[in-house]
């Protein structure tokens, strides 16, 4: 079990992952940018090949309007990559989903009310590359 927390006073963010049938510690992750504001946590199958799975965590910084989703390693807390969204973007939600590209890496889906009409987009980031591989109207 992943749990998002954000200490108020500090701005620091951090995810704790639980084991859910013996409650123990499995990952604390740490070192996400302490000046975006947390909006959603996903998990992301392995990256980097250590057999760990990652956590997305995507934000917004509240001063600039900037989104990103940063991928971090679930055992080093390692930035894996940073992915930006549209300043144009009110971020809402994200989640994993299986590589459509074929280079081995799961992407992200990021949902996001855009522009002045505040359209639904998705835009589907590869977590390897950062590549915007489509971006999705509804």
């Amino acid at each position: 079990v992943a749990l998002l927390l954000r200490d108020p006073a500090t701005g620091k963010t951090v995810v704790r992952v639980k084991e859910a049938a013996t409650d123990a510690t499995l990952a604390v992750v740490r070192g996400y940018n302490r000046s975006f504001t947390p909006v959603k946590l996903a998990t992301v199958a392995d990256v980097n090949g250590n057999g760990v799975e990652e956590y997305a965590l995507l934000a917004r910084k509240p001063d600039t309007g900037e989104v990103n989703a940063e991928v971090r390693d679930g055992a080093t807390s390692e930035l894996i990559r940073r992915l930006w969204l549209s300043n144009e973007c009110t971020p809402l939600d994200l989640a994993s989903i299986a590589d459509i590209n074929g280079n081995g890496a799961p992407e992200v889906a990021i949902l996001s009310r855009c522009g002045a009409e505040g359209n639904l987009r998705v835009t589907v980031k590869d977590v390897k590359t950062a590549e915007a591989l489509n971006v999705l109207g509804f």
